[in-house]
């Protein structure tokens, strides 16, 4: 995990060997409709619901959502920082 050439040491990051647990990863992203069963299965809460903010992918939010930016990432505008926001105050369109 990490790198030996591109880190921020600041964070904390070095370059390691690190074991994981094998894992399922999908071919398809996750559906609204099955984040929700998942979050309503396991009592899930987003860093969004703890923190009380979160980053999303801009060019996909809905109009009325948008006006609400106060934050845009540096380097990374199609990003935005929504303030006061959970799971179930946002939906994505379904790709």
């Amino acid at each position: 995990m990490g790198s030996g050439s591109f880190t921020y040491p600041e964070d904390g990051e070095r370059a390691r060997e690190e074991y994981i647990d094998s894992y399922y990863l999908s071919a398809a992203t996750t559906t609204n409709k099955q984040f929700a069963h998942f979050v309503a299965s396991t009592a899930h809460v987003t860093d969004a619901e703890v923190y009380g903010s979160t980053f999303v992918f801009a060019p996909h939010l809905e109009e009325h959502v948008l006006e609400e930016i106060e934050q845009e990432v540096t380097h990374t505008p199609f990003y935005c920082a929504l303030l006061s926001i959970s799971s179930k105050t946002i939906s994505m369109p379904s790709l």
